[in-house]
């Protein structure tokens, strides 16, 4: 059959009109143009775009351009009806110097890495460690250990045991995911106690050489420890979007997520600040009652200074506050390990834990996919609970390139996003459109 005019004709209506996805999967509609867009598509474009940016961590080139970015985006997807404005604020920028691990090997050469340091441990001059590779517990210098978290490192059993052993001087800190076969790699670690320093040195290195490392460490090899730093002084930026409700005599909401992380973070960062642009976009759509704060925080990665500074901000908010929803990390995700849950629920009161249940169950999780936390809440919701009841939280825990470089845009499975989006933004749209309690 020849090719007709007609033919052609189909061909240029149908290129055209999937142009402006294609050029958005690819990050290249800037955010006026997305409103355009199907709702999956946007958070597509969005997610491709944050990965193909510079490392968003707090303070670095990228984090700002990626700040300005995201605040004419909040503005282009309220049409204008939100105070949208960049919160700046100074913070000691610690930068990995000289930080490596040398190991004299059996045959008399020697291997060396290089690695990360711990920016709230301690560190050492320019001349290191020099001692034995040990175990936690033995009679070692250097203590080698493996962690599979990476919020929160003394809940590594190993690194704990080394923290606390006075005889070691030092840590070597080694990545072990925690799916046998499982991506592996550079694991950065939270600072938790930032900007504080406590503690040993610690280097982080490459999970590839764990196998290496222990055999070294059974024999107790001699090593040089070298972990330094250079300081300076940096702005973090926290973006921040107000819509004014029509009761001013109502309680306020708070809609929060991170914005900054170690590496590029497609899944673990991106994912949810495009649904939280997404809330904006129906709340702005509609006519709250409520006013409605919209914050997406820096310094996530170091005790989350971005989210304390803007407290410190504005005393009492949280205590008087409606309702304060979390939007965590990994949202998104595609599912790898099918037995293990894949989002972990944090709510203060159990009227908001019950109703985010329910909300999961009716978008299609089951509940062995949803991990209720009973206790003390992890990540920023662990600040909001120290001030309020009023809230829920929602993490993602099915990434396995959390924290690791490989963090991209291909391990995003939109589905999941779109049903985490849907049980958030029908709790956001409930507490502000209606004056009485969620």
């Amino acid at each position: 059959m020849g090719w007709s005019c007609t033919n052609s004709l189909i061909t240029v209506v149908l290129f055209w009109a999937c142009w402006p996805m294609a050029c958005a999967m690819r990050g290249w509609v800037d955010s006026g143009n997305l409103a355009s867009l199907p709702e999956e598509s946007r958070m597509e474009a969005f997610v491709a775009k944050y990965a193909e940016e510079e490392e968003h961590r707090t303070g670095s080139t990228g984090g700002r351009a990626s700040a300005e970015s995201l605040a004419q985006l909040l503005r282009d997807a309220s049409n204008g009806k939100a105070t949208v404005s960049l919160q700046q604020f100074e913070f000691p920028r610690r930068m990995p110097n000289d930080s490596h691990v040398n190991v004299q090997l059996a045959d008399g050469s020697s291997w060396s890495a290089t690695g990360f340091p711990m920016l709230d441990g301690g560190y050492t001059d320019g001349d290191g460690i020099a001692g034995s590779l040990g175990f936690p517990g033995t009679d070692c210098d250097v203590a080698l250990v493996n962690y599979t978290d990476t919020s929160t490192p003394l809940r590594n059993p190993s690194w704990k045991e080394a923290a606390a052993n006075r005889r070691h001087k030092a840590i070597l800190a080694v990545y072990k995911p925690q799916n046998v076969g499982g991506p592996s790699g550079l694991a950065l670690v939270n600072a938790q106690n930032f900007p504080s320093n406590v503690g040993k040195p610690v280097l982080l290195v490459d999970g590839s050489f764990l196998g290496m490392l222990e055999k070294e460490a059974a024999r107790g090899a001699q090593v040089e420890l070298v972990v330094t730093v250079t300081e300076e002084e940096a702005k973090a930026i926290n973006v921040q979007a107000e819509l004014l409700g029509s009761d001013p005599a109502l309680a306020p909401v708070l809609i929060m997520t991170p914005r900054s992380g170690w590496w590029r973070c497609a899944t673990e960062r991106a994912t949810g600040i495009a649904a939280w642009v997404e809330i904006l976009r129906s709340i702005s759509a509609s006519q709250p009652r409520r006013s409605v704060y919209f914050l997406a925080t820096d310094g996530h990665e170091l005790s989350h200074i971005g989210g304390k500074y803007w407290l410190h901000s504005r005393p009492g908010f949280m205590e008087n506050a409606h309702l304060i929803m979390h939007i965590g990390a990994n949202w998104g995700s595609k599912i790898w390990a099918k037995a293990e849950p894949v989002n972990l629920l944090q709510a203060g009161e159990p009227e908001l834990r019950d109703r985010a249940l329910k909300a999961l169950i009716e978008v299609g999780f089951n509940s062995s996919q949803v991990l209720l936390m009973h206790g003390n809440p992890v990540g920023e919701a662990s600040e909001i609970a120290q001030k309020t009841q009023r809230f829920v939280s929602l993490i993602g825990l099915q990434n396995p390139y959390f924290h690791l470089e490989g963090d991209t845009a291909n391990i995003l499975d939109v589905e999941i996003l779109k049903r985490q989006l849907s049980v958030f933004r029908s709790l956001a749209l409930r507490a502000v459109l209606d004056g009485s309690k969620l």
